[in-house]
């Protein structure tokens, strides 16, 4: 039987009434799913990629679809566009963004989310009821945030981290966070982050939509040894201590704890030592001159070794009160990140007075040199001791008397000494 003109009339209506609420449903559904800043997110990207494709571009793969970006390494290339500015909770969503980054020693940090109409306060109340774990939403500063840790056994464990300090490499941090957008008046970001040490295994669960040629290098236990010194600074070192046996080494190993670190020197023939540092989470290995000029660093969790290739140093001629040591030095990170910027460091060193280093630890013979070093840009100063009997500098900073004449102990305390020679 032949249906009426007014039959499917009624039909084109109705399809133009259900698609559009069918596809903002299916927005806000996988939106809710985005909050939990979990792989589920790219699954139900995955379900719900018609709705999406009403707005932006879409890649799909292996059982999950995502919002594609020109670049999530480069600024001008992590944004995308949300054509008709879908709507969820009342919320009116902008943009799509997708940013990684390389702080080397800060660690690796992904990004992704939305941009939103609104002011944050406004946005995370409308958004609430949307939102994973909203009860543990809690303001810092001008920012929404909620955060975890990954714990030793794989589990993600809710933890209130510290704003504004990098976790480097010694944790795994996720977070949510509803915070302004600097760049564009009334507008917020919606985000979800990782960061710290990320490997390849987080991405695989919480990014399946990252590829894995461009997932994070596992980290080479022999970096340090395979990353060559600059031949600049390494003969710059080399020559200003050069016919100067006060500079050099006079042992074959020494090793010291403190209170908040464990310390091993080996020397080598060249004069210079290579240093291990052994703190509570982590490990540092320095190659360096006199136990203070460096030549190249390495955190045990890093995945780049930090070379100086640039280096001027000044010695003392003598040892007399009020003469100075100076150095400065560029370093950058190798391999080279793509972000990485170089760094930039010198001290200005003064002889304040010579003590017996017995004073420092009874088995310690010799002459300690006292320095009051001072940090070329923030101007901080920090005490150092020269052990002419080893040829090296060490934390030290003696006794003072506070205004109120009370005795603030030398610092740090060494609590062993062993020197081999």
């Amino acid at each position: 039987m032949k249906k009426s003109t007014a039959s499917l009339a009624q039909c084109v209506i109705l399809l133009a009434i259900c698609l559009p609420s069918a596809n903002a449903q299916g927005v806000e559904k996988s939106f809710a799913a985005f909050t939990s800043c979990t792989g589920s997110f790219f699954k139900a990207m995955e379900a719900e990629a018609v709705a999406w494709r009403a707005h932006t571009g879409i890649a799909s793969n292996a059982g999950v679809s995502w919002i594609k970006t020109a670049d999530r390494s480069a600024t001008s290339g992590n944004v995308a566009e949300l054509k008709g500015k879908p709507v969820v909770a009342g919320v009116t969503l902008t943009h799509y963004l997708d940013e990684s980054s390389n702080l080397g020693a800060g660690g690796l940090y992904y990004y992704w989310g939305f941009k939103a109409e609104g002011t944050v306060e406004r946005v995370a109340e409308q958004l609430k009821p949307l939102i994973f774990h909203s009860s543990r939403l809690r303001k810092d500063k001008d920012v929404f945030v909620r955060t975890e840790v990954k714990a030793s056994d794989g589990r993600w464990t809710a933890v209130a981290t510290q704003s504004g300090s990098a976790p480097g490499f010694l944790s795994t941090e996720r977070a949510f966070l509803i915070e302004p957008d600097a760049d564009i008046p009334n507008t917020v970001k919606v985000l979800c982050s990782l960061q710290g040490d990320i490997t390849a295994e987080v991405l695989l669960s919480t990014r399946p939509d990252i590829s894995s040629s461009d997932h994070p290098k596992r980290l080479n236990p022999n970096l340090f040894e395979e990353t060559a010194p600059n031949d600049q600074a390494q003969n710059a070192i080399l020559a200003a201590i050069a016919g100067k046996p006060d500079w050099k080494p006079k042992f074959k190993r020494v090793t010291y704890d403190t209170t908040y670190k464990l310390v091993e020197i080996v020397s080598s023939e060249d004069g210079l030592v290579n240093v291990k540092e052994s703190y509570s989470r982590f490990k540092v290995q320095r190659q360096m001159a006199a136990g203070l000029l460096q030549l190249k660093s390495r955190m045990n969790t890093n995945q780049a070794v930090n070379v100086t290739d640039q280096l001027t140093v000044e010695l003392p001629p003598n040892f007399d009160i009020s003469q100075t040591l100076k150095f400065k030095q560029t370093s950058n990170y190798q391999p080279l990140a793509i972000d990485s910027q170089p760094m930039t460091y010198g001290l200005t060193c003064e002889v304040n007075s010579t003590i017996s280093a017995s004073k420092i630890f009874a088995s310690l013979v010799g002459d300690a040199v006292l320095f009051n070093c001072i940090d070329d840009e923030s101007k901080k100063s920090d005490g150092k001791a020269f052990l002419r009997d080893l040829g090296i500098f060490i934390e030290y900073t003696p006794e003072t008397l506070t205004l109120l004449l009370t005795t603030v102990p030398a610092k740090p305390k060494y609590r062993r000494f062993d020197v081999e020679r």
